[in-house]
């Protein structure tokens, strides 16, 4: 399963734009839950604020299709800011 998520942000360090963030993540009501390491997309070096994109890919896993799964994410930039809980959804084709 691939997953791609777009967010807006504000980072005044500019770090999250210039390298890797923790990304902490809970589907589907803790269904999947952990983190990992992504260089965000869509954003240039040192940044401050607009609009980022992560992609996921979970090799084994899949969702029933059709339905809406919760999704909870956070992030923790190269300085150890946290940003607040993010909360969505996503419908599984």
């Amino acid at each position: 399963m691939t997953l791609p998520v777009e967010m807006d942000f504000s980072d005044p360090s500019g770090s999250v734009s210039r390298d890797d963030v923790r990304v902490d993540f809970n589907i589907g009501n803790g269904e999947l839950q952990g983190f990992t390491t992504l260089r965000p997309a869509g954003v240039s070096r040192g940044q401050s604020s607009g609009t980022l994109r992560l992609e996921f890919f979970f090799p084994r896993l899949s969702f029933t299709p059709g339905n809406n799964n919760p999704i909870v994410l956070s992030l923790t930039n190269s300085v150890a800011l946290r940003s607040n809980e993010l909360r969505g959804s996503f419908r599984s084709q």
